[in-house]
């Protein structure tokens, strides 16, 4: 009954802990809503979430509250200072505490709304989201710059966002935050919001020349300029990057490319089985290039990007090679897929024999080379959980060796003994780095740094590691305890 509460406080789904620190901020917002314009508000905002800070830790002290171990989640030992900020604190037990006298209601919501990313340079809207009513709530998250954000609307005025932008871009006329994430990946080793700064302080001096949306007139007042909103045509920003001496200019369209298509130079040949996974781009680049072919490399990725958001195309997890469903096709069309459905596809789309990619068909030649491993490798699994990022290893190994914040350079300079344990290799702008945690403590124990019994104890108490578990048990039994 939700008029039993003064207030209510509203939580995504799934939401079962909140971490003790954000629970001032995120109860008094609720109590005290504010506007952004509105000062006195905020500081009644601020106020409230010092009150309820001492409320909550009074709360913890008189066993009212109970706070739990970040890692375990279990009974926290030591819950004061920095570790009480970590500590956890359980949904159902705030609900019950702010229960008490009716002054606030907590509700998790029961399923969450499907969840779009606005990019830089739309070919067109999401399927996921065409097959949606129009009216649905949706999330979704703004382009990332300074001030980026998600927002939930229906479904038609986000497709209403997509398709201004696809006919705004199509007249060559871009907003400073997309400019800048287009730009950052033509220029390698820049970054997006490096650019987003150069090119707000260079509209100061004209240059590029902001301009209004819809007159595309230039902005008399500068401090008017948004990067999100304000517009510069390709010529504007050609013209900022000649006057810098940049050696490249503002990067064609994917299908407005003459040559052959560019931004997969970094993807190393990757072999699952002995058969090789392609990007899409290498797969147009190639078939495009034989000899009386007859189609640009962008005409084809057109047709080729269009089939894979439709699903005509298999596309594959470059982990294990199994099919996956939809497309997070970028500008630089790093998608995954075997020969055979590429193959498939080009027949389908009536294109002859022998316009094809080559057949990989395992064989010595094919196979990749052998690669040195710090200890027996454990098999792919399909079902496996998805291996840790850098920073996920050095909080869960933290102790182990070296300190989490010590971890953080060997996994960065990937020595011999650590850099056998990527599973999937990190490539700038688009993905990083994930590693097998089991090779990880394998090479440890096998380097006599830790003893076995210690990495199965962090397999079982780190909730990151705990998937990960059943494969430990394995390695230990089949290599260690034989050993």
């Amino acid at each position: 009954m939700e008029e039993e509460f003064a207030h209510w406080l509203e939580l995504p789904a799934g939401m079962r802990y909140l971490t003790f620190g954000e629970l001032p901020d995120l109860i008094a917002s609720a109590i005290s809503p504010a506007a952004e314009d509105d000062f006195s508000g905020g500081f009644r905002q601020a106020v409230a979430a010092d009150n309820i800070k001492e409320e909550l830790t009074r709360a913890k002290d008189a066993g009212l509250l109970k706070v739990l171990d970040p890692v375990t989640l279990g009974p926290h030992t030591f819950p004061e200072g920095d570790a009480l900020v970590r500590a956890k604190v359980r949904v159902s037990d705030l609900q019950r505490y702010f229960a008490e006298g009716g002054r606030l209601g907590i509700r998790v919501e029961a399923t969450p709304p499907p969840t779009f990313a606005q990019r830089a340079r739309p070919m067109w809207a999401e399927p996921a989201m065409l097959a949606l009513k129009p009216d649905t709530i949706v999330q979704f998250f703004s382009l990332p710059g300074l001030s980026s954000g998600v927002a939930q609307c229906r479904v038609s005025e986000c497709l209403a966002i997509v398709e201004e932008q696809i006919a705004r871009q199509a007249r060559g006329v871009f907003t400073l935050v997309e400019a800048a994430h287009l730009l950052a990946m033509a220029a390698p080793g820049s970054d997006v919001q490096s650019f987003i700064h150069r090119l707000m302080t260079a509209t100061v001096r004209g240059r590029p020349l902001p301009r209004e949306p819809g007159s595309l007139l230039p902005i008399e007042d500068r401090t008017k300029v948004r990067d999100f909103s304000s517009l510069a045509t390709i010529r504007d920003i050609d013209s900022w990057l000649e006057e810098e001496g940049a050696p490249y200019r503002f990067p064609p369209g994917p299908f407005d490319a003459s040559g052959p298509l560019h931004g997969d130079e970094q993807c190393e040949p990757r072999y699952i089985a002995g058969r090789r996974l392609w990007t899409l781009a290498e797969a147009v680049n190639f078939v495009a290039a034989l000899e009386n072919f007859g189609v640009a490399p962008a005409a084809l990725l057109k047709r080729a990007a269009k089939a894979a958001a439709d699903s005509t195309i298999t596309l594959r997890n470059p982990e294990d090679g199994e099919p996956r469903h939809g497309s997070n096709l970028s500008g630089f069309f790093v998608e995954w897929l075997y020969a055979e459905d590429f193959n498939a596809w080009l027949a389908s789309a009536g294109f002859r024999e022998p316009y094809r990619l080559p057949d990989d068909t395992p064989s010595e030649q094919s196979q990749p080379g052998p690669v040195a491993t710090a200890a027996e490798p454990v098999e792919a699994d399909p079902a496996a959980p998805l291996p840790l990022t850098t920073g996920n290893v050095a909080f869960c190994f933290d102790g182990l060796r070296y300190s989490e914040a010590k971890w953080k350079k060997p996994l960065g300079d990937k020595p011999k003994w650590l850099a056998t344990c990527v599973a999937i290799p990190g490539r700038r702008g688009i993905c990083e780095t994930r590693w097998n945690p089991v090779l990880i403590g394998a090479a440890l124990v096998r380097a006599g740094h830790v003893s076995a019994r210690s990495v199965r104890a962090r397999f079982q108490s780190r909730p990151m590691l705990i998937p990960w578990l059943d494969a430990w048990k394995t390695y230990e039994a089949d290599h260690i305890e034989s050993a």
